[in-house]
């Protein structure tokens, strides 16, 4: 082939996503940074599904830029994970290179200097890199498929000699990540990375390359990196650098901005205040629309000082709860909320919370994060008009899911709280409990000058949470607690909604059996 042209890369994307579908699970086995949460093969896969998608839906006959930005693009919305992200932005780099030439095909030089492209755009999202990572592969790939292109060698030399190149810094990758070499494996991205490649080679030469997975010939077995990545995942504090992950587009111009005049302005500014708040950062994307990561033991927090533009797709999950294991009872949860304070306390259940975009979240929004739960079923918790509307849509065409209508979201919390506490073996088991802990919370709307519980508590209440503005005196709160005391409530429970104003919900959990 002296030419790679757009069916090559429609090839490339389909057989991407064909060989991430075999090879995901043992490169979940492996993934221990930056978190131990054995997802990083999951999340390689549906953001490159994702991109599969989108050049599916392309018209016929289009050149290599075009599938490529398609590809990109697809893979920029769908982005799971650190992973995913950088995944995006590496092709999105190659895309983008390809776009100024301006030509339905290209040759060894121009796909080299593509694969440069896609290593700067991988590295410039990420706020701090890390050698070992697949920033490392990816730069070696780039630095040696250029090499081949020099010496005169075609397209297929040009791809054997980057994916030769990234199989190499994934075995070494040991070498520069002290925690790989502690937990006995390599760098999981860099592993996906050389999965990715390999379907380059293949769809240039038409032949699968021998030796498909990073580890095969490599550092250890997959069966023993399944043990020592296992192991390392319950040690305390493995390779943890944040609470939560929060994960959200970003739909803004240079006026939305704040200012901002160019792309590279908005992603630099998104970069910097995410980099304040947490770990793992990385922020890819360009004209208008931006896939944003963070780890970060503040998500409401992040998530207010990234309002850059429109937000929408925002999903918030607890990594110590997200760790590739099946969820409890079979049954993922997705719980939208709108009240920043309860954001935390919510992904602290186990749920997959949704913040709901404006005007109306979307089915496809809760559709992702359903397929975030990990879950065969799940159930989406919802209390505004516009996610049911959503969730009602998306129920009635995927069976996996159901809908819980709650008044609001300390309803939502205090129900995922009981379900927690509750031992359940099968999802229809999980349901019925979240459905009777729901049944068994009443809420109220009171002023900021009306201390009076008005018979909500009683003996047979266990829990009363109060969620509050930031405006309300801090002694309307502890006249609530004396009163919800005095009451008979076993606990009381005070949480800051982060809203700019005087509003109290109060919440009343009753005692099993009342």
């Amino acid at each position: 082939m002296e030419r790679f042209d757009g069916a090559t890369a429609t090839r490339w994307a389909r057989l991407a996503a064909e060989r991430l579908d075999e090879q995901h699970a043992w490169i979940n086995s492996i993934n221990v940074f930056p978190v131990a949460d054995s997802d990083t093969g999951t999340n390689s896969l549906l953001t490159v599904s994702g991109g599969l998608e989108a050049v599916a839906e392309l018209a016929p006959g289009q050149g290599v830029a075009e599938v490529l930005a398609a590809f990109a693009r697809g893979a920029l919305v769908s982005a799971r994970g650190n992973s995913g992200v950088i995944i995006s932005q590496f092709v999105g780099g190659m895309a983008a290179h390809l776009a100024l030439l301006d030509e339905a095909d290209v040759g060894a030089t121009q796909l080299s200097r593509a694969l440069k492209a896609g290593h700067r755009a991988a590295r410039e999202s990420v706020a701090v890199p890390v050698r070992g990572t697949v920033l490392s592969a990816t730069k070696r790939s780039a630095k040696h498929a250029r090499r081949a292109a020099k010496s005169g060698g075609e397209i297929a030399d040009v791809c054997q000699a980057a994916l030769d190149a990234a199989r190499e810094a994934t075995r070494r990758s040991p070498e520069q990540l002290p925690v790989l070499a502690e937990a006995g494996v390599v760098d999981a991205g860099a592993s996906v990375l050389v999965v990715v490649l390999e379907a380059l080679v293949e769809a240039v030469t038409g032949t699968r390359p021998p030796r498909s997975g990073a580890l095969a010939g490599g550092l250890v077995s997959p069966e023993r990196a399944t043990i020592a990545a296992a192991d390392f995942a319950c040690a305390p504090d493995a390779g943890s650098d944040g609470e939560f992950e929060l994960m959200f587009l970003l739909e803004a111009d240079g006026r939305e901005a704040g200012g901002f005049e160019t792309g590279g302005d908005v992603s630099l500014a998104l970069r910097g205040r995410l980099a304040e708040l947490g770990e793992s950062v990385a922020v890819v994307g360009a004209a208008g629309l931006w896939q944003a990561h963070v780890h970060t033991d503040l998500p409401a927090k992040a998530l207010a000082a990234a309002a850059l533009g429109a937000q929408r797709q925002v999903v918030v999950r607890h990594l110590g709860l997200h760790t590739g294991e099946a969820v409890p009872g079979g049954l993922g949860v997705v719980a939208a909320v709108e009240d920043p304070g309860l954001v935390a306390q919510v992904a602290r259940t186990g749920a997959v919370v949704h913040v709901p975009s404006y005007p109306a979240a979307t089915p496809a929004e809760l559709a992702r994060a359903v397929t975030d739960t990990g879950a065969g079923r799940a159930v989406v918790v919802a209390a505004d008009a516009g996610t049911l509307v959503a969730a009602h849509a998306l129920a009635a065409t995927d069976p996996r899911v159901t809908v819980l209508e709650v008044r609001d979201g300390l309803h939502a919390a205090l129900a995922l709280g009981e379900l927690v506490a509750g031992s359940f073996a099968t999802p229809d088991e999980s349901e019925q409990g979240l459905r009777a802990a729901a049944a068994g919370v009443r809420t109220r709307r009171l002023g900021a000058d009306d201390g009076a519980l008005g018979g909500l508590v009683g003996t047979g209440t266990e829990l009363v949470a109060v969620l509050h503005g930031s405006r309300v005196p801090p002694a309307v709160i502890a006249r609530l607690e004396a009163d919800a005391l005095a009451a008979g409530a076993g606990e009381f429970l005070a949480l800051d909604s982060w809203h700019d104003d005087d509003a109290v919900l109060v919440g009343a959990l009753a005692a099993e059996g009342e």
